[in-house]
């Protein structure tokens, strides 16, 4: 093939064209990899704020409850301004919405124990990924605050764990005690169902 001595030949353009193509896609997954990592990032610290409010708040929030039994307090919770700003809140239902539409559902179990029931979907591509964040940005490192946290998958509790001070050395389900490969079972365990997770706070 003869070569132009002012220009390249066809095959040397056509390299170029697929190298620029090959970098291209790396560089849109990288950054498609980058922005679902902030969001999640946002996410884990919007629940962590959410939670230590409903923590400190727990003797007025209970106070609420006037049946003795399971009663909802999200529009408590939304005129304490407990809700993240970016968060939904409808005043018509009560549902709570966080900032990538998952729903939270916020009860007082009876007169000392608030229940918090978070919802991830069966059919989200970044399920696992969604769950093990919110385990190990959240839920973790809050171990303190929490009494109990139990998940569920298909109605069935897969694990359920237990703060510092209702953690004794009787006791190994100790939420603070969770390794990653832990938090990595945990979340697979929900499969192809719905996940829930069951926070309670006294």
């Amino acid at each position: 093939m003869k070569i132009n001595d002012s220009g390249r030949s066809m095959i040397e353009m056509l390299g170029v064209l697929a190298i620029s193509g090959i970098l291209s896609v790396g560089g849109i997954k990288g950054f498609n990899n980058a922005m679902t990592g902030h969001k999640l990032n946002k996410l884990s610290e919007e629940h962590s704020v959410f939670l230590q409010n409903i923590h400190q708040d727990t003797i007025k929030l209970c106070k609420t409850n006037t049946t003795g039994s399971y009663q909802s307090i999200s529009k408590y919770l939304n005129a304490l301004d407990i809700i993240p700003a970016k968060w939904k809140y409808n005043k018509y239902t009560g549902e709570i919405y966080d900032s990538i539409g998952f729903k939270i559902a916020a009860y007082t179990a009876n007169s000392t124990t608030i229940a918090i029931n978070y919802s991830i979907p069966k059919d989200v591509k970044e399920k696992e990924q969604i769950c093990r964040k919110i385990w190990t940005s959240t839920l973790v490192p809050l171990a303190g605050i929490f009494y109990q946290i139990r998940m569920l998958s298909g109605g069935v509790v897969t694990i359920r764990t237990y703060g510092e001070n209702y953690c004794n050395e009787k006791n190994q389900d100790c939420i603070s005690k969770l390794t990653i490969s832990n938090i990595k079972d945990i979340c697979q365990s929900c499969g192809n169902q719905w996940c829930y997770i069951d926070i309670y706070i006294k």
